[in-house]
């Protein structure tokens, strides 16, 4: 695997082209991540991520996505050490992404290094929507998904729903752990 998490990536090669599959088990309740594949298909940006195939195999569904290389951000800023201009450039395109979900009321509410993957040409792909929702729902939902150490502490609290400013919120933390703006590049 790729990643292990709620979920795995998995790499592999299908006629003889490199993919990415995510795997999860076939549960009872599959509406999450049919709702994560119709907000997917409704979001057509270049630095979001695009799903090829979906499929069920041994007690598995798989979604199938292009295969990124550099793997996540976060992996890419360990093993490429790329610069503060090329941060710069990457982290503009992801603000471009995310304006594309919120102009869909589309709320990510999982937005870290671990979600964005990053292409061959360094350009990012916004991925793993399987927490998003649909803004209305956002709003009138009792439940907050995410990443502790990237939620706005409001939607912690439980004092604010997902919105897009709380994807901001997550965005802010994303720019500070990538240390693009450390006291050396100012």
């Amino acid at each position: 695997p790729l990643v292990n998490g709620r979920n795995e990536l998995l790499h592999a090669r299908y006629g003889g082209v490199e993919v990415c599959l995510k795997r999860f088990p076939v549960q009872g309740d599959m509406r999450a991540y049919t709702r994560e594949v119709l907000r997917v298909q409704r979001l057509e940006h270049p630095y979001i991520i695009r799903y090829s195939a979906a499929f069920e195999d041994g007690g598995n569904m798989y979604l199938q996505m292009d295969f990124f290389a550099h793997g996540s951000l976060r992996h890419w800023l360990v093993t490429a050490r790329p610069d503060a201009a090329a941060k710069r450039s990457l982290l503009r395109q992801v603000l471009l992404a995310m304006a594309c979900i919120h102009s869909q009321k589309i709320v990510h509410c999982d937005i870290k290094g671990e979600n964005v993957l990053v292409a061959d040409d360094c350009t990012p792909r916004i991925c793993d929507f399987e927490m998003s929702k649909d803004l209305d729902a956002a709003l009138s939902s009792t439940m907050a998904g995410g990443t502790r150490g990237f939620m706005a502490p409001e939607v912690v609290s439980g004092q604010s729903k997902p919105s897009p400013a709380s994807d901001m919120f997550a965005f802010g933390v994303l720019v500070l752990n990538t240390g693009t703006f450390d006291n050396k590049n100012a």
